[in-house]
């Protein structure tokens, strides 16, 4: 008897825990963050190429001076210079790497690695792809491209 009167305040211990629910936790939100005028998903962007029969990858990212940095193959960071709120790296008409970015002024402008280019516009957000491309959001939210 003593038996089954501690099985049943265990058991009723064991109901009255279950009704304890766990903490709610807040809802997820994925978003970005700004950071110094910049997106965070916007700040590096990456590219694989292929040279001579060897694959190489080449990254590009925005240093702390808002300079274009590239690197390739894992190599030291070497500045591109220029000012950039965001960038896109994309492939020219041959299949080498370039960068597109957006200036201070709002325009794009271009890296093929022999300096930068202006393109023009002004513009909100950029998308680079292959042979010489770069897509852009104006400031009336319209696409453009390059062309």
């Amino acid at each position: 008897m003593r038996l089954w009167h501690t099985l049943r305040r265990l058991h009723r211990h064991l109901k009255q825990s279950r009704r304890v629910s766990a903490p709610r936790l807040p809802a997820f939100r994925p978003q970005l963050e700004a950071l110094e005028e910049r997106q965070l998903l916007s700040t590096m962007s990456a590219i694989n190429c292929n040279s001579g029969g060897v694959e190489h990858q080449v990254v590009y990212t925005i240093g702390k001076n808002n300079d274009v940095l590239l690197s390739v193959d894992g190599r030291s960071p070497v500045s591109l210079g220029g000012y950039a709120k965001q960038i896109s790296a994309g492939l020219d008409a041959t299949g080498h790497p370039e960068v597109f970015a957006i200036g201070s002024d709002n325009a794009v402008y271009e890296n093929r690695g022999t300096g930068w280019v202006g393109l023009g516009g002004y513009v909100k957000q950029i998308s680079a792809t292959v042979n010489n491309t770069v897509y852009a959001i104006g400031s009336d939210n319209a696409v453009y491209d390059d062309s």
